[in-house]
């Protein structure tokens, strides 16, 4: 971690300090986060965080509960590793220039409130209809190869033929016999399908009472459900004063265009880079 700390001495008009990373479980923990705390609360004027959304998540809660002015920093530049290289204390202090320089002006995620329970609510329901298609996907290359018995008495279409692969009895002790083993296979894949089938509802329910909750005039708008109003919001997040306009909105979802001028040519076009989920 660093930080930028004023000098006043009519030459430099800061400088910046580098706390090494300590961890909960070294006894320095406690000590360290005294330490903080005081530099915070006599001399700090801003905090460079890197990976907010992952490692530092913690480090960025801690610093907004201390109501300390926290800036999000992206990774170095690739050019400032082949010149300087990588460890946590360049890191640290490119961060901290990074925040002097006014290049790192956004404000992390917060991760204490009910947005981060839809997020955490929306990614496991990810996995699980991935999960779930996998699966389908599966029972449907079986079926491909399977004994012509089998497989012209199970209907066509992913739900029908996990519905009716559901029903297969298996006679284990014939298990030698492709046809007995093929089906204990397909149903094996159907019963899958349908537990996540019965996972994702749970969740669908439980993220539809919280949205519904946190934003009932965004899921009262015509063709906005659940899980597109569940985006928007992790998206956007709590402090939504992160974005100075809708215009900086549209940039972080991918669909601001951007110039590709070139001489007499003035034109702009969409970026060509898919927006983050997450």
């Amino acid at each position: 971690m660093a930080v930028s700390l004023p000098l006043g001495n009519g030459v430099a008009t800061h400088a910046v300090r580098v706390i090494h990373r300590v961890f909960p479980n070294n006894p320095a923990w406690t000590q360290t986060t005294r330490e903080i705390i005081a530099l915070i609360r006599t001399h700090l004027e801003r905090v460079g965080v890197g990976c907010t959304g992952s490692y530092a998540a913690g480090l960025a809660r801690f610093l907004t509960g201390h109501r300390v002015e926290a800036r999000e920093v992206n990774a170095p530049h690739a050019h400032t590793r082949a010149r300087i290289g990588k460890d946590d204390t360049i890191d640290a202090e490119a961060a901290a220039r990074k925040v002097l320089a006014g290049v790192a002006t956004a404000v992390p995620k917060r991760t204490d409130s009910v947005i981060e329970s839809i997020r955490f609510l929306s990614l496991a329901r990810d996995s699980a209809v991935k999960a779930r298609t996998a699966a389908i996907v599966q029972l449907q290359d079986i079926l491909v190869t399977a004994p012509a018995n089998v497989r012209e008495n199970t209907p066509t279409g992913g739900l029908a033929a996990v519905r009716h692969c559901r029903k297969f009895r298996i006679d284990r002790a014939r298990l030698n016999d492709p046809v007995q083993a093929v089906k204990l296979a397909l149903r094996a894949l159907a019963v899958r399908a349908a537990d996540l089938d019965t996972e994702i509802k749970e969740l669908e329910s439980a993220l539809a009472t919280l949205v519904h909750a946190t934003a009932p005039t965004l899921v009262s708008r015509v063709g906005i459900g659940t899980i597109h109003a569940a985006q928007l919001l992790v998206t956007a997040d709590e402090n939504i004063v992160r974005f100075r306009s809708e215009t900086a909105f549209a940039r972080l979802c991918g669909v601001a265009p951007v110039p590709v001028s070139s001489g007499k040519s003035h034109r702009e076009e969409p970026p060509h880079e898919a927006p983050p989920r997450r």
